[in-house]
């Protein structure tokens, strides 16, 4: 297997709705320092803004970085910390294996180092574990709030959530909104793709909240609506 150039690093920067505490500009910064300290040539940094849960093939900013080392003959793909490439343990063994395969390794800026000693791998495993464990803990802690809330009548952060809406303060049934959900429910049930859900909705005439219906937004509602 052809190895790429170890100076030379594909840079990779993840955000979610639901973690603002490592923003896409902190991201970049930290990994443009790792650069000159590390004396690498960083050619490209791709963003996804996704959980870190998603499915690897569909968050378009991981399949660039990909392709990006392949193209540039990169040796690393670089992050802020493991958990931005994946916070599931199945995802993270999948990504190190592409990697692998287009001659190059997984690299962070803040955690295990790479190689493939016994204490390198045990570390890598320990801390997806963890990321894991912590993006489970997140969620249901936010559904279980959410649901709280609900429970009450009463708004999250003062915007109701999707299938409701805020009259006098209280929140109500959304009946467009609710059968928009239902129908994305069902037609994933029928094994379609989150992206031609969101055709098919637009088709249908199920208005989104925004100006589209966003795959990462239509997988949090699902999420959602499954918890």
């Amino acid at each position: 297997m052809r190895r790429g150039n170890a100076g030379v690093a594909v840079g990779y920067i993840r955000t979610s709705t639901s973690e603002q505490r490592l923003s896409p500009e902190a991201q970049e910064a930290a990994l443009r320092a790792w650069a000159e300290r590390e004396g690498a040539e960083l050619v490209v940094i791709e963003r996804d803004v996704a959980s870190g849960r998603s499915r690897l093939d569909r968050r378009p900013g991981l399949t660039r970085a990909l392709a990006a080392l392949r193209q540039h003959r990169a040796g690393r793909l670089v992050a802020l910390r493991r958990d931005r490439f994946a916070r599931d343990v199945a995802l993270a063994a999948q990504l190190g294996l592409l990697v692998r395969r287009a001659g190059a390794e997984l690299v962070v800026v803040d955690g295990p180092p790479p190689g493939d000693s016994p204490e390198a791998v045990l570390m890598r495993q320990l801390v997806d574990a963890v990321a894991e464990f912590e993006a489970g803990v997140i969620r249901e802690r936010t559904r279980a709030a959410l649901r709280a809330k609900l429970a009450r009548g009463e708004a999250a952060g003062g915007t109701a959530p999707y299938g409701k809406r805020i009259v006098r303060g209280r929140l109500v049934d959304d009946p467009a909104e609710l059968a928009a959900l239902a129908r994305a429910q069902e037609l994933r049930a029928q094994q379609m793709s989150l992206r031609e859900v969101s055709i098919r909705l637009r088709v249908e005439g199920h208005r989104p909240r925004g100006t589209a219906w966003h795959v990462s937004t239509l997988a949090r509602l699902l999420a959602d609506g499954a918890g």
